[in-house]
């Protein structure tokens, strides 16, 4: 698997689903590699409150930084939205 190759010891996926704009992973898609995974089920949408979930993605970062000199890789489908 190419992400072991990079060192990569631990994925957070923040858009987990199989529908439109989700990314279709989850755990037993890394099992056997050593790498470890988290996933959240967040919709791209206006009314999603995706801050319910910062201490949860916060707390799966800090422990895989503090994993041997880990990395990470941050899969998501968001868009942005910017107003003034």
């Amino acid at each position: 698997m190419r992400l072991q190759k990079l060192g990569v010891t631990h994925v957070l996926n923040v858009a987990e689903g199989t529908s439109f704009m989700h990314v279709n992973t989850s755990a037993d898609f890394y099992a056997g590699t050593g790498i470890t995974y988290h996933g959240i089920q967040a919709n791209d949408t206006e009314q999603f409150n995706l801050s319910a979930f910062f201490e949860e993605g916060a707390d799966f970062i800090d422990k895989a930084l503090a994993h041997n000199n880990g990395k990470g890789e941050l899969f998501a489908a968001v868009e942005i939205f910017l107003t003034t």
